[in-house]
């Protein structure tokens, strides 16, 4: 039987779909998985895109294609050239070729579906995932004063033998929960259904919580505030269900600890090392005024650093395109992720706004230009973008369909 690529085998919803749960399931702590993996994926990726696409690069891809040129040079060229792995230049034309290939396929209404269920049951995964570390005591981190061993209360998927970066796992949960809640926003949803998905997305928020990572909450308590405050003028006793259903299980499950668990995880005087990013980012814009164009290169920020009693990581993606990349760089990333906009459909705008929002700002405070956590937020934005312009209803309609 001779293979055909169509719809019905999801070839390209499936790369999709793999390469946006890579950083859950093969990497450790910074979501950036090594060039063998990247390529293992890519490669398969781009021979079915050679031959059954007919690769026309548009505007975006072209973007992305001098992004990583000007940034090759630069890191080639650069002061740092000596101390850089040129690996990382591979990594980095690896994703951009993924993206072009990606973003070049017609999702079709199915694909997307797909694509969307698939996210969200790998998303419930991790979370039951993450309860069941909580259940089990498995603490991510520890830390030891003397003779003691204080817990700091962020649970990772231990229980499994998997050591995680609690930051990578909310932010992969934040994205399904958004999902999940704009789908329940919509009012043909029979009773039991919406029963079900908020179950799960009081699973998503329990698990997000438990991590301790307060930017996922942030950006959870955003997309309720978001998704829910558009319709407050249809206000009844079924959409109150939700956020009075919200509230009795988090005060069920925590009770008298909630409090002390809000000002650990919320006040600002936790013991994560958060204390120091405020200095890190202001030296890292001093020295992007001295590499304002072009930047540094790849990775540079490690190597500008030294000397200085910083962090090591920047904990900021953005801050550290802007390092790497200049000015120039940051032009065209946001070129390869708005091209187009003015075409989306009105119906889609509000949503499209909120899933960049719900991708970007988990990044602002997490590591790795050349990693998947940041091409994950260029993909998925892109794809939702193109469907929007392309489809003939919009990617809103498909909340009508995914069941």
């Amino acid at each position: 039987m001779k293979f055909y690529l169509d719809k019905r085998y999801f070839v390209f919803p499936l790369f999709s779909l793999l390469f946006i749960t890579l950083p859950v399931y093969s990497t450790m702590e910074t979501a950036d998985p090594g060039a063998a993996s990247v390529l293992a994926l890519v490669i398969p990726t781009l021979l079915f895109g050679l031959k059954y696409l007919k690769l026309q690069l548009k505007p975006y891809h072209i973007s992305a294609i001098f992004m990583w040129l000007l940034c090759m040079m630069v890191t080639i060229a650069g002061p740092f050239s000596a101390q850089t792995n040129l690996m990382q230049t591979v990594k980095y034309l690896a994703f951009v070729v993924f993206f072009i290939v990606v973003s070049t396929y017609r999702f079709t209404e199915k694909d997307i579906v797909f694509v969307a269920k698939g996210y969200v049951y790998l998303a419930i995964v991790i979370a039951l995932l993450i309860i069941l570390s909580y259940l089990g005591g498995y603490q991510h981190v520890h830390e030891e004063v003397g003779e003691s061993v204080y817990y700091l209360g962020r649970y990772s998927i231990g229980i499994t033998g998997l050591y995680k970066n609690p930051n990578y796992l909310a932010s992969f949960i934040c994205v399904a929960s958004f999902v999940v809640l704009y789908k329940m926003k919509e009012t043909t949803m029979p009773f039991k259904k919406q029963m079900s998905h908020l179950v799960v997305f009081i699973l998503f928020f329990v698990a997000c919580f438990l991590t301790g990572t307060r930017i996922s909450l942030i950006v959870l308590f955003i997309s309720i505030i978001a998704v829910y405050g558009s319709a407050l003028h249809h206000i009844s006793l079924k959409g109150l269900l939700f956020p009075i259903s919200l509230i009795c299980v988090l005060l069920f499950l925590y009770g008298n600890q909630i409090s002390d668990l809000m000002d650990l995880y919320l006040a600002g005087r936790d013991m994560f090392g958060d204390e120091g990013r405020e200095e890190a980012w202001a030296l890292a814009f001093r020295f992007f005024y001295d590499n304002f164009f072009l930047g540094g290169g790849i990775d540079c920020w490690h190597h500008m650093s030294r000397g200085y009693n910083t962090m090591n990581n920047l904990h900021n993606v953005f801050l550290e395109f802007l390092l790497n990349q200049g000015v120039i760089g940051a032009l065209l990333l946001v070129l390869t992720l708005f091209y187009g906009c003015s075409k989306v459909k009105k119906t889609d705008r509000f949503f499209l706004i909120m899933l960049f929002l719900v991708t970007a700002i988990p990044i602002s405070f997490q590591n790795g230009v050349v990693a998947v956590n940041f091409w994950r937020f260029v993909i998925i934005n892109r794809l939702a973008m193109n469907y929007s312009i392309r489809s003939k209803e919009g990617i809103c309609a498909l909340f009508k369909v995914i069941q």
